[in-house]
């Protein structure tokens, strides 16, 4: 479940311009209540920023059938407990670090596939994760042969380097979410055995994320993730010294070999 302290936190931040200003200065947007201002100035800024076609996205369809609406009902239940989670997890995913152009943002997007499990399950465990990645924006129209409602416009909604991107696929549906970044920082600086923690994260978060949907429990995928990557990172410091033992095995044959 999602902790306290970030679901107050949650509440009480703008939308917007992400100011911590209370939940009592805070209103919600009437149409998806998924979203909360300060203001009415940041309300018509994030409406004309994109809200308007997010919001209308997050609505259940009028037209779509009776399980299809009753689907997108509980996609938006499960979306409010993990929200905050996926926006964390999509920003690490990124790597923000030297071995990356600068405008990654604008190039790729964070792809989170879901599918509805079979059978009646609370919100939080009514959905399976079938991967994960992250993308280039100019792939991902061709994933499809008929491309799924939604996904052109947010193709042809572009916000620039310094706004993330998570673009999630559920049900023959799309639902697009985007936060901006104010610092540009890599979140990777440190490496265990000359192997670099951002690369170690890129591997990880998938299984981990898809670990932590089986079990409902956005809280565990930290402790997952930290797992993965320590599994990840003796492996790959195993490989490394096995290459060294061969190389130093090879040296010795050859100058025995030249004696």
């Amino acid at each position: 479940m999602v902790s306290k302290s970030e679901a107050k936190r949650s509440k009480n931040i703008c939308s917007c311009c992400q100011k911590n200003v209370g939940a009592a200065n805070l209103k919600k947007c009437s149409k998806c209540n998924l979203v909360r201002y300060c203001s009415r100035e940041c309300q018509k800024q994030a409406w004309n920023l994109g809200h308007k076609k997010s919001c209308a996205r997050a609505m259940p369809n009028s037209a779509a059938s009776p399980d299809m609406q009753e689907m997108l009902v509980m996609f938006e239940k499960w979306l409010k407990l993990w929200r905050m989670k996926i926006s964390s997890i999509c920003f690490k995913a990124y790597n923000l670090s030297a071995q990356y152009p600068k405008d990654r943002l604008a190039t790729h997007v964070f792809v989170l596939a879901l599918k509805e499990r079979s059978g009646k399950f609370p919100a939080k465990l009514s959905f399976e994760m079938d991967w994960g990645a992250i993308v280039p924006r100019e792939e991902v129209l061709e994933m499809w042969d008929d491309i799924p409602s939604g996904l052109q416009d947010w193709y042809d909604d572009r916000r620039g380097d310094k706004t993330a991107q998570i673009l999630i696929l559920i049900g023959g549906h799309v639902r697009s979410i985007w936060f901006s970044v104010r610092e540009l920082e890599p979140l990777f600086a440190q490496s265990y055995f000359g192997i670099h923690m951002g690369l170690l994260y890129e591997e990880a978060w998938p299984r981990a994320l898809r670990k932590a949907i089986d079990i409902g429990n956005p809280e565990a995928y930290s402790e997952i993730v930290e797992t993965e990557m320590f599994l990840l990172d003796l492996m790959m410091a195993d490989e490394l010294t096995l290459d060294s033992d061969d190389s130093e095995s090879d040296d010795d044959y050859y100058d025995s070999d030249s004696e």
